[in-house]
């Protein structure tokens, strides 16, 4: 995730050089580079919250926590996983319908289909989701072993 995340980031500022460029250079504005900077934007979000998922890091008020007794703080950790979990089940679905919603449009600028950006919205969602329910079955407590 990170590392797609990286590369679109780096198509992103290209592309918003080139609009730079083309504009007060060339004098003459290229028309796909601002619906690409704004795609790619979209997905570089969507991935990177995912990555923060993905190492904890989503939902975390540091400042905060520390100041918990230790009991408190893993019903905290356990709230934080719960929040991101909902969020990423509402990001999900409503994200979906949006990409229905826009899958037959065309974009101004790129004339691609909107469903490709609106796309990360469903699939940022899901992988979200999904890394949210790892994160809670790794903090569950592990079931006792039966003695034999």
């Amino acid at each position: 995730m990170q590392w797609a995340a990286g590369i679109m980031f780096l198509a992103m500022s290209a592309s918003t050089c080139w609009q730079v460029i083309s504009r007060y250079v060339l004098k003459k504005s290229s028309m796909w580079t601002q619906d690409l900077s704004l795609f790619l934007f979209v997905w570089i979000v969507l991935l990177g919250a995912a990555a923060a998922v993905y190492k904890g890091k989503h939902t975390a008020v540091t400042l905060i926590a520390a100041q918990f007794p230790k009991p408190l703080l893993a019903v905290v950790d356990y709230f934080a996983i719960l929040a991101v979990l909902g969020c990423s089940l509402l990001i999900t679905k409503t994200g979906y319908s949006y990409f229905l919603q826009n899958v037959g449009s065309k974009s101004s600028g790129l004339v691609i289909s909107l469903g490709w950006p609106t796309a990360a919205l469903p699939v940022g969602g899901t992988l979200m989701m999904l890394l949210s329910v790892g994160s809670l079955m790794k903090k569950l407590p592990a079931g006792k072993e039966e003695k034999k």
